[in-house]
């Protein structure tokens, strides 16, 4: 039905994802990588860096999320942590459609260290 309001549970799976990694009552961040919402699973990302609790196998996934916005929160975050395990997905990235996610991966790749191989030209 058109213009049917969502239950109230999935109105407020956005709003609890910011706390999570903040406070102990918030509500485990993990579970938001697999939420429905992009923008859950962006925070999610956030949170579980927050935790120092995010994996290289959280990370790859949500650099591989098929939403631009979990994507790009995903490089942004990669950069930030120095994530070198995700460089060669970053260095794909680079070329993504969105160019929010581009950049971001860009700018990731600039603070990994070391660079993955072929960055320096990916970025030249």
């Amino acid at each position: 039905m058109a213009g049917a309001r969502p239950p109230p549970e999935a109105a407020a799976r956005p709003r609890a994802a910011p706390p999570a990694g903040h406070t102990a009552a918030a509500p485990p961040p993990r579970a938001g990588l697999a939420d429905a919402a992009p923008s859950v699973r962006a925070t999610a990302v956030g949170a579980l860096v927050r935790l120092g609790a995010l994996t290289d196998e959280d990370l790859l996934a949500a650099l591989a999320d098929p939403d631009p916005t979990v994507r790009r929160r995903a490089a942004e975050e990669a950069g930030r942590i120095g994530a070198t395990a995700a460089g060669a997905r970053l260095l794909d990235l680079v070329g993504d459609d969105d160019t929010g996610v581009a950049e971001a991966a860009a700018g990731a790749l600039g603070e990994l260290d070391p660079p993955p191989p072929g960055a320096v030209a990916a970025l030249g």
